[in-house]
């Protein structure tokens, strides 16, 4: 079905919205009306992806400043912070390009990974605020963090979004390892370890004083010692304490 770049924009403003008001309640720790949001914004962009080919495919993108970005919402979520593992608790929010010509499938696809990864949040809170249910939501968190992880992959052929997307792509493997050191899922863990460190190392240049993507060197350090302290030969013990 063939629809207008406008129309485009402005389902993608309708689906960046309801991703706000999802951060909102999350912040709040309204981790169950969160998710009701997040999952309008996901079937909204859903929708985008595969009705909206045509317009997707007409937009180009002509310089770094027309491309859609994703920024953090700068409010800690409570309650979801580990003290033997760094967990990023930052949600994440959309930043559209001014023009509706800017919208392409990759600002799809960089959006869906956002709210992805707050769907991971909502499911983390949620199993740290329900003991009975932890384990379940945890697992379902986890699920959240691999599909973002999935769509950030798709995306991260754009020279102009690498920056952007492998922070994403490490902060989301980084809140992934952390559920697999808390259920004991060791092998997951270190091969998302193992992942992070490497992209790490490649991130490095990119969080100078002129260019701070999604974060910089102060995550990076945090990452980096998660990593080294989860890969001592302890971590099993550590783990089932």
């Amino acid at each position: 079905m063939m629809r207008s770049a406008l129309h485009v924009h402005l389902k993608v403003q309708e689906a960046v919205s309801m991703n706000q008001e999802g951060v909102n309640l999350l912040e709040e720790c309204h981790s169950s009306q969160a998710l009701k949001f997040f999952q309008g914004a996901l079937r909204a962009l859903h929708e985008i992806e595969s009705t909206c080919t045509d317009a997707l495919a007409s937009s180009s993108i002509k310089s770094s400043d027309e491309h859609q970005s994703c920024v953090w919402s700068g409010s800690e979520i409570p309650h979801i912070q580990d003290d033997r593992f760094f967990v990023h608790n930052q949600a994440l929010l959309i930043q559209l390009p001014q023009s509706t010509a800017g919208i392409s499938l990759q600002t799809v696809r960089v959006s869906l990974a956002a709210v992805c990864f707050n769907m991971g949040l909502a499911f983390h809170l949620k199993g740290k605020l329900h003991n009975r249910r932890q384990r379940s939501c945890h697992e379902k968190a986890a699920l959240c963090y691999a599909q973002a992880l999935q769509y950030m992959e798709q995306t991260n052929s754009s020279s102009s979004a690498a920056p952007d997307v492998t922070m994403m792509t490490l902060l989301a493997l980084n809140n992934q390892c952390q559920i697999h050191y808390q259920l004991r899922s060791l092998a997951q863990l270190q091969s998302g370890l193992e992942r992070i460190r490497k992209l790490s190392l490649s991130m490095l240049w990119h969080c100078g004083p002129q260019r701070r993507p999604c974060g910089g060197r102060m995550i990076l350090g945090e990452l980096m010692i998660n990593v080294l302290v989860s890969t001592n030969p302890g971590v099993e013990t550590a783990a089932a304490a």
